[in-house]
């Protein structure tokens, strides 16, 4: 009998690599300025883990070397790691699974679990493979939609192949080279205080521009001491100019180092850079006067030098007071005192305004005219006062229909009306037996529409469905 404390400490430490080769390749953060890669990529290992935890729950629990057991040890820390070189994925990593898998029959996981791998491009050993292979040698020719066929015990992966690998196996966008655009991206924006846009045809391509870039920045040194705040956009095109509306200055990738540099000096960034500041401050300071638990804006004002202006009054004027000196808002601090919401958050963008209850999320939009803005808060606020026990409800039943049909996630769409919320939660509790086969390890949307997401691996289904409706939406889709 080997031993279990030296093979998981020896396993562990070989796994470390892998983890963070693939914490590297699906960390949202990658992909800031794309939230559907960013969900897609949550999801991705979402559902590895998802994978992992059932093949240790089901297949290897009596047995002394679990290389699964080390990988989830692994897995609840992964995201602290940070700055990890990326390793190719060894041989060796499975020589002891190889050991663990000879003592049971192979399960129909471990061939999913390979499916996933090489959905994200990472290369999975050949002696593993073959290993598989040998056990089971009718799965050489097998495509996915064969496997999932066979497989009747994986019915979560009907609905898995439809929404996830499809897209994963055609598209295969995780770059090997994406760690290294990633580390440098984020070193850019540390180190110089930038925001970046990328568009570029490929990777290399990105690569190549993004060091092209902080080489310049690197040694013309009144340049990299200018662009502090500049919010640059890198464009597959010849031309290099600035926005004199929103202050993006542009550089294109075809475009001499020289042009860059004329661009870079013609452009003033000290408004950004003094707006950054005074925001980030501000914004503490707004969320302890509201009582919020965070206060922040969208991607869209924080991109345009005009709206970023809109935003930094309004925190000024909620900041000093100023905000609510007005008759229809009389005594506002004691009706903050009654709410008491820590855990609400406050959201600036350009849209409509509404509440998301049970995420205890306020959307106000940013306005000229503060008055209406400070209407539209307080009839939001007074919306989650007098819904507190109608939200608890909610929120209480949401987590009983996640535990029961075992998801991964469960959201309402702001479209839905608050009132039919706890009637959809209670007509899926009633089908849980039923439905957990359809849903079970993935994100459900209650909204206004059937849709499957092949970006997001979303699941959305509306809040008035009929059974029927919704059994051949999840058999046929």
């Amino acid at each position: 009998m080997p031993d279990k404390d030296k093979i998981s400490e020896e396993l562990s430490n070989q796994l470390r690599p892998y983890l963070r080769r693939v914490f590297l390749r699906i960390h949202p953060d990658k992909f800031r300025d794309s939230p559907e890669e960013a969900s897609v990529n949550k999801l991705a290992f979402q559902q590895l883990t998802q994978c992992l935890e059932n093949l240790e729950a089901n297949v290897f629990t009596s047995n002394p070397a679990s290389l699964f057991t080390c990988f989830l040890r692994e897995a609840e820390n992964i995201r602290l790691v940070q700055g990890a070189q990326v390793e190719k994925f060894r041989e060796n990593l499975f020589k002891l699974t190889i050991q663990v898998i000879r003592e049971s029959n192979v399960p129909p996981n471990i061939l999913l679990l390979l499916r996933v791998l090489e959905a994200f491009n990472l290369e999975v050993p050949s002696g593993f493979t073959m290993f598989i292979r040998e056990s089971q040698p009718q799965v050489c020719s097998e495509t996915l939609d064969d496997f999932v066929e066979k497989n009747g015990g994986l019915v979560e992966a009907r609905l898995l192949q439809s929404t996830f690998f499809s897209s994963m196996e055609t598209r295969r966008y995780m770059p090997t080279t994406s760690a290294k655009i990633f580390g440098l991206r984020r070193q850019l924006e540390s180190k110089m205080h930038l925001y970046l846009k990328v568009e570029c045809p490929n990777e290399e391509t990105v690569y190549d521009q993004l060091l092209r870039l902080k080489r310049l920045l690197e040694t013309n040194e009144p340049i990299g001491r200018k662009v502090k705040g500049y919010r640059l956009s890198l464009k597959a095109s010849e031309c290099c100019f600035v926005n004199p509306e929103s202050g993006v200055v542009t550089l294109g990738t075809s475009s001499s180092s020289e042009e860059w540099e004329k661009t870079l000096m013609s452009s003033e960034s000290q408004e950004f850079w003094e707006l950054d500041n005074r925001i980030r401050k501000l914004e503490r300071v707004v969320g302890r006067v509201l009582k919020f638990r965070r206060v922040f804006c969208s991607n869209e004002i924080l991109w345009d030098r005009r709206y970023l202006a809109k935003y930094d009054k309004f925190l000024s004027c909620v900041a000093d007071g100023s905000f609510f000196r007005s008759n229809f808002c009389a005594s506002y601090e004691n009706f903050f005192d009654s709410i008491k919401f820590e855990n609400l958050t406050l959201i600036l963008n350009m849209e409509s305004e509404y509440t998301s209850i049970p995420d205890m999320k306020v959307y106000l939009r940013l306005s000229d005219c503060l008055s209406q803005m400070a209407t539209s808060l307080l009839q939001q606020l007074e919306l989650l006062l007098n819904t507190s026990i109608e939200r608890q409800k909610i929120l209480d039943h949401m987590e009983r229909v996640k535990t029961r049909l075992e998801l991964v996630f469960i959201d309402f769409d702001h479209s839905v009306p608050v009132g039919e919320r706890l009637k959809c939660l209670r007509r899926l509790d009633e089908i849980s037996v039923r439905a957990k086969q359809y849903f079970k390890g993935l994100h459900l949307l209650i909204s206004d529409k059937y849709e499957i997401s092949n970006l997001t691996g979303r699941i959305s289904i509306p809040y008035f469905f009929e059974c029927r409706e919704l059994d051949k939406f999840l058999c046929y889709k």
